[in-house]
């Protein structure tokens, strides 16, 4: 088990501490400075409860400290020798031996810039993307804001044999550290043993199980609504059965939505049962080609298919961003509701289907009204 993710349960440290105040602890990294040739990484909890905003968190538990960005120690002395009052966050800095090189972080967003020329140009030196971040903020929990939690908030440069080491408190996820050569990696909040969790940028079908009850949700509604205006008789109760369809579709998405499976398989059971009873009613009725159905039913999985594939590539990565995921997918979702509601036309204008031999070709009076409607 991750050691990070098992001190949750208790404040910082576990023991008499954690069982005394029994509150979620979600380790983050509030500061990062350089003292004496090491870097000073400072941990709190980011449980929202206790810090509204972590910028207001008076000082962290704890301390650790590096002097390459790869193995930690605990900093006691540095815990008790904290200021009572925090110190600003420093938002730039710079490599000693040459001034004019500084990183910045940029307010609002994970991601670091960096100059060479003493801030007369700044270009981006890394960054975790929006989309990212949203991915990221799926997997911690009781997060408030991408803003807030998973910014970059400090920055701080050691030099070390070979160049410099640039670290980037980035709060919930963590450490960003630059090493002397170059390269950018997220280390996650370090400790002094065991191996910091990073939660991973991309994780193909993972976290977007919502958006795939969406999409699946999609088929037994669009079937509903597209045969109900062709039938010519009990047209009241398919519609009820077709509403019964929708009310456990919703169903079936607050109980993803909320993480309660209970009300996830009630949504399922009802949703099938509404289609299973709007089948059996809406069977040998006249108004049905045979092709009407299936011409609907093979929109309606191609339907939901596109609906939940733009969101099974976000995760992934491709496209980077949920809002264009989320724009594709209401154009596929569109896109299916038209062609259904023309399949649906065609059917109408085709008219109720011939009666079979030996049978009377007209309709009742009942199912003449029904069919116009």
């Amino acid at each position: 088990m991750d050691p990070h993710r098992a001190r949750r349960a208790g404040a910082p440290g576990g023991g008499a501490r954690g069982r005394r105040h029994q509150r979620p602890y979600y380790p983050a990294v509030a500061r990062v400075q350089v003292v004496d040739g090491r870097a000073l990484v400072g941990l709190y909890n980011g449980y929202h409860a206790l810090n509204a905003d972590p910028a207001a968190e008076p000082r962290p538990y704890s301390w650790v400290s590096t002097t390459d960005g790869r193995t930690w120690v605990d900093d006691p002395k540095s815990s008790e020798t904290s200021p009572p009052a925090p110190e600003p966050l420093r938002t730039q800095a710079c490599v000693p031996d040459t001034p004019a090189h500084c990183y910045r972080v940029v307010p609002g967003r994970m991601a670091v810039e960096e100059t060479v020329d003493d801030g007369r140009t700044w270009r981006l030196s890394w960054e975790v993307s929006d989309g990212r971040r949203e991915f990221l903020a799926r997997q911690v929990d009781d997060l408030k804001s991408t803003r807030v939690d998973l910014v970059s908030a400090e920055v701080a440069v050691l030099p070390v044999t070979g160049g410099h080491l640039v670290l980037v408190a980035n709060r919930r996820d963590g450490l960003a550290v630059r090493f002397a050569d170059g390269t950018w990696q997220r280390v996650g909040v370090p400790a002094e043993t065991g191996s910091p969790s990073v939660d991973p940028l991309v994780g193909a079908g993972q976290h977007v199980w919502l958006e795939f009850a969406l999409a699946g949700s999609a088929v037994p509604v669009l079937v509903c609504l597209a045969l109900l205006p062709v039938l010519t008789r009990r047209r009241r109760l398919a519609a009820g059965a077709a509403g019964l369809t929708v009310l456990g579709s919703l169903a079936l998405l607050f109980g993803v939505a909320a993480g309660t499976w209970f009300a996830g398989i009630f949504g399922i059971v009802v949703a099938m049962s509404g289609l299973a009873w709007f089948l059996a009613t809406v069977a040998d009725d006249r108004g049905l080609r045979w092709w009407h159905p299936v011409g609907v039913l093979g929109v309606a999985v191609l339907t939901a298919v596109g609906i939940g594939w733009p969101f099974y590539g976000w995760s992934a990565g491709n496209p980077d961003g949920y809002d264009t995921a989320a724009w594709i997918a209401v154009l596929v979702a569109v896109g299916g509701a038209v062609v259904s509601a023309a399949v649906t036309l065609a059917a109408r204008l085709r008219g109720p289907r011939p009666p079979r031999p030996g049978t009377q070709y007209l309709l009742t009076d009942a199912e003449a009204q029904a069919w116009r409607g």
